[in-house]
């Protein structure tokens, strides 16, 4: 079926120059406020311009949505983040404008669900300190007094707009300060921690790419399977209502009562619908899933150019395609096609290229036990390479060295891997490991030397343990609420439809 989740053809997309001005516009003008002068605080309103009053609706959580409105937090917030960018700079406006409402999104997210379960809670602050809070608000303020002038001088809805921001940012930090606390800790867990880093490692190691997964295998892979490497080229019309208004809309497009790319234009609920239903070529193996049998598809595969597929009944709703090209087999000659297979196995058949690294490692392993690392590394045609000291850092705490080669690379995922360290961490010297699979490639360690932590090493984990644990909870509270089973993220789709549409 034609996803909905499926991005076009890179041939397919919309001129970037035709854009509609709203939203896009008011976009920009935030941007060149960001990277040219914003000067002082952000702006009560105005910085977008006019006309950008629009009430967008970015996803929601919970059913509580979660919206851009002009003085919200979500929009303070992506004010705030543009100022910041003045920084940085990009030459890529399009994709500095979507980071910046990314970040925005996901703060207003997680502001979202924050001020959910404050209110469940019955979560609040007195008036008296939110009309603290706006005294010292920058904008009321004239020679660091609050001024009555200034105050009655903004516009009732913008000062009623800002109290409500102040009361949730302080309800927001409020609940941050109930869940998380300060950064106090106790002294055993620092001392276990500086127990962990007493000791640190290097080792020699060769590594066995998956990149290394030979075009030979690649093609033999391809001939055993070539069925799911066959393509077509299809248009498509996806109904996701009911197949009585599939079976409509299939008999006017075979009776020619419209012609298939008004048809899908006006009925077709996939990404497709905006350019007449074309896709363009697609590979088997890209609409197999599509389908509880195959039966469907194969059918599909045997049509010529032409003609109009039945509905067809897919996991989500029904689809009806019309063949602009025939099925084509694979030509295993080309190297496009060694691409496509390669690019499939490394999704879809990953365990088979893993399998091959892992024996040529084990070779390896077993080689260097008998002869020698180097050696062996000269027997197999391998490359030893060397790690810098790290210590027994399991998932990578900031203040502590991780696994790095020499060239200060990290060690593919070694970090996150506790068989990493287990394995590392028990080797005797000279001693050559078994087989490490990474995320991208197997390896095999042997240990060079080992040392004890510097003083300061150690007075570091001392240091910062505190702001680490705080910034650690902070993380892990934020995975806790923004579960995908509470939070709805449309945001690709109003973005690139409602701000770039």
């Amino acid at each position: 079926m034609a996803r909905t989740d499926k991005t076009p053809k890179p041939e397919k997309k919309k001129d970037p120059t035709n854009k509609r001005t709203g939203l896009y516009i008011g976009s920009v003008i935030v941007f060149i406020l960001a990277t040219v002068t914003f000067i002082g605080a952000p702006a009560i309103g105005g910085s977008m311009g006019a006309g950008t009053s629009a009430r967008l609706q970015f996803g929601s959580y919970r059913g509580r949505p979660i919206e851009y409105i002009q003085g919200n937090f979500f929009e303070r917030q992506l004010r705030a983040i543009a100022e910041q960018q003045n920084q940085a700079g990009s030459e890529d406006l399009e994709s500095q404008l979507y980071w910046i409402w990314r970040q925005a999104f996901e703060s207003a997210a997680v502001h979202t669900a924050i001020m959910y379960y404050a209110e469940r809670g019955g979560m609040d602050v007195s008036d008296d300190r939110v009309d603290s809070e706006m005294a010292g608000y920058p904008a009321f303020l004239e020679n660091g007094r609050f001024s009555t002038e200034r105050y009655q001088s903004m516009p009732a809805a913008e000062r009623f707009s800002l109290r409500t921001y102040i009361e949730e940012v302080l309800i927001h930090q409020q609940f941050l300060e109930d869940m998380i606390g300060d950064d106090r800790h106790s002294s055993a867990e620092v001392a276990f921690l500086q127990e962990m880093a007493q000791t640190e490692r290097r080792f020699s190691f060769v590594s066995f790419a998956f990149d290394d997964f030979p075009d030979e295998e690649v093609l033999s892979y391809g001939e055993t399977n070539s069925d799911l490497f066959r393509r077509i080229n299809l248009s498509s019309i996806t109904i996701n209502t009911s197949r009585s208004d599939a079976e409509e809309v299939h008999r006017q497009a075979v009776d020619g009562v419209s012609s298939f790319e008004e048809l899908a234009r006006t009925h077709s609920a996939d990404i497709f619908a905006e350019q007449g239903g074309e896709m363009g070529w697609e590979y088997y193996y890209d609409l197999e899933p599509d389908f509880d049998s195959v039966t469907h598809l194969d059918e599909v595969f045997s049509l010529r150019a032409g003609e109009i597929s039945p509905v067809l009944q897919t996991r989500t709703g029904y689809v009806i395609y019309r063949v602009n090209e025939p099925a084509q087999t694979p030509n295993f000659e080309e190297s496009t096609t060694i691409r496509v297979i390669r690019d499939y196995m490394e999704t879809f058949a990953r365990g088979q290229i893993e399998d091959y690294a892992y024996d040529r490692a084990a070779a390896f392993a077993e080689s260097a036990n008998d002869v020698g690392f180097n050696a062996a590394a000269e027997q197999h045609a391998a490359i030893v390479e060397r790690t810098e000291f790290f210590p027994l850092n399991y998932q990578g705490v900031p203040f502590l060295e991780r696994p790095r080669g020499a060239d200060g690379a990290d060690l593919d995922n070694a970090a996150s891997l506790e068989s990493f360290f287990r394995t590392a961490f028990s080797l005797g010297e000279n001693e050559t490991s078994e087989p490490l699979v990474l995320r991208n490639k197997v390896m095999v360690l042997n240990l060079h030397d080992e040392r004890t932590a510097s003083t300061s090493t150690l007075g570091t984990i001392e240091t910062f343990f505190g702001n680490y644990l705080q910034n650690f909870q902070q993380q892990d509270l934020q995975r806790t609420l923004m579960s995908p089973d509470y939070l709805e993220d449309n945001f690709n789709e109003v973005f690139f439809n409602r701000i770039l549409g």
